[in-house]
């Protein structure tokens, strides 16, 4: 996967002209035409998981506060999947792509560490939420 360092000028123009916004917006906008991969770090613990971006405004997000741009909505939230995806290597669960989205706040129960996730006989809820984040990079799913 190649880092996502561009942005094709027809859509990063019409989300301006749509979000009332200078040229500064054509740094945070992804392409429409595929899916995303996030790496996010939890910062308790310094380790990172992966996940898949399927929304248009879900790869924008994960773009804007990458670059520092925002800070909330900043909590990823999705349902989790046993098994892996492809995209969450070292882990055997992945977020269901289908269900993510980036919260303002969520229960205290899908908080956590990603190695915690992956002990299925104590991981409770069916969410996973990591608080206190930082998405490392954003790059087109290959």
């Amino acid at each position: 996967m190649r880092k996502l360092t561009a942005v094709l000028a027809g859509t990063a123009a019409t989300s301006a002209l749509l979000l009332g916004t200078g040229p500064a917006m054509a740094d945070t906008h992804v392409r429409q035409d595929a899916a995303y991969v996030a790496t996010i770090q939890v910062f308790s613990s310094g380790e990172s998981y992966r996940v898949e971006l399927l929304k248009q405004a879900d790869a924008d997000q994960a773009v804007r506060l990458m670059n520092g741009q925002v800070t909330h909505p900043g909590i990823p939230v999705g349902d989790i999947v046993r098994g892996s995806s492809g995209v969450n290597t070292g882990y055997d669960w992945h977020i269901d792509p289908a269900t993510f989205q980036w919260a303002d706040s969520t229960i205290e129960a899908c908080d956590g560490q990603p190695h915690e996730v992956s002990n299925a006989g104590e991981w409770k809820v069916k969410q996973y939420c990591p608080w206190t984040i930082k998405v490392v990079s954003v790059t087109p799913e290959s």
